[in-house]
């Protein structure tokens, strides 16, 4: 793929927010409601959303393909359904969320370690990083 390409533009630009997406959807349980398809003002009467604000959201998953959309229904990809929905035993919601939130959490000393330096931002009131010996069983 040359790196000049739409696709890798989307993809490295994108990234970020296609994850913030999924994680409100996970946050809000909206795949648990999208197991058959569902009109925005149905499913934001169900769950208590504002119905314009949901439809944009529902646009959002089914432009990063999570969600399918037609004839102004939306409904679960098999995928999605299969990992995302609370019901399913193959839920991963969770572990999405976690690796998820380790990510970001990581990220949030960034602005502060380019102005005062990654031990300053990093490990607040030390001068070092701490010491580790090793893994400990």
């Amino acid at each position: 793929m040359e790196r000049t390409s739409y696709n890798y533009h989307s993809l490295t630009s994108n990234g970020p927010l296609r994850s913030l997406v999924i994680v409100a959807g996970l946050e809000m349980e909206v795949f648990d409601h999208l197991s058959e398809p569902v009109s925005p003002a149905d499913l934001a009467e169900r769950i208590g959303f504002n119905p314009a604000n949901l439809a944009r959201f529902l646009n959002a998953l089914a432009a990063i393909g999570l969600i399918e959309h037609q004839d102004g229904l939306y409904w679960n990809r098999p995928l999605t359904q299969f990992l995302l929905a609370t019901a399913s035993p193959t839920y991963l919601g969770d572990w999405f969320l976690f690796i998820h939130r380790l990510k970001v959490s990581g990220l949030e000393p960034v602005a502060a370690s380019l102005k005062e330096g990654l031990r300053a931002s990093a490990y607040p009131g030390k001068t070092r990083p701490p010491r580790t010996v090793g893994l400990q069983a």
